[in-house]
């Protein structure tokens, strides 16, 4: 999580594990093509495996919201 004092390691490295099982799934699944690149474009939001000190670093959790509804909008016909 992001906040002006800074962001949670632990739920940096949640969400980012869950970001890689995601793109795993679909590099697997050919009924997921439709959502390859916004979740590839979705990963490269983590930049690294441990959270930056400085929150500006990070992207605004809605902004990942919005990328995590268009990825979900372009499944929803799977």
């Amino acid at each position: 999580m992001v906040t002006e004092d800074g962001v949670d390691p632990i739920e940096w490295q949640h969400s980012y594990g869950a970001a890689l099982a995601a793109q795993q799934v679909a590099a697997r699944d050919g009924a997921l093509r439709p959502a390859r690149d916004e979740i590839d474009a979705f990963v490269a939001n983590w930049t690294d495996v441990t959270a930056p000190a400085d929150p500006a670093e990070a992207r605004a959790p809605g902004e990942l919201q919005a990328q995590a509804s268009r990825i979900e909008l372009s499944l929803s016909g799977v």
